[in-house]
């Protein structure tokens, strides 16, 4: 199965929730807001692609600049897994 690079995105990584019973999980970092925050105004800068995430590691990081706790987030690569359904009757 072939993966598609579409971009990076800071995120911060978030303990375990209290409430998640999976022993083994020890933090989360989650393509949502909801776990993992993004950078407060990210998106009012315009520098995101069509896919809301950045071209580049760089570019991901010139975001946080702007944050006064950038020491939390990591930058995280997205990629598009690229697969076929077939359907039969």
């Amino acid at each position: 199965m072939k993966s598609i690079l579409i971009g990076y995105f800071p995120k911060k990584t978030a303990a375990k929730p209290e409430t998640l019973n999976a022993p083994n999980v020890k933090m989360i970092c989650s393509a949502s807001d909801c776990i993992s925050e993004a950078p407060e105004g990210w998106i009012d800068r315009w520098k995101h692609n069509d896919f809301f995430l950045y071209n580049s590691i760089e570019m991901a990081g010139l975001i946080l600049k702007k944050t006064d706790d950038k020491d939390n987030y990591d930058i995280t690569t997205v990629r598009l897994l690229n697969f076929d359904f077939l359907v039969t009757s």
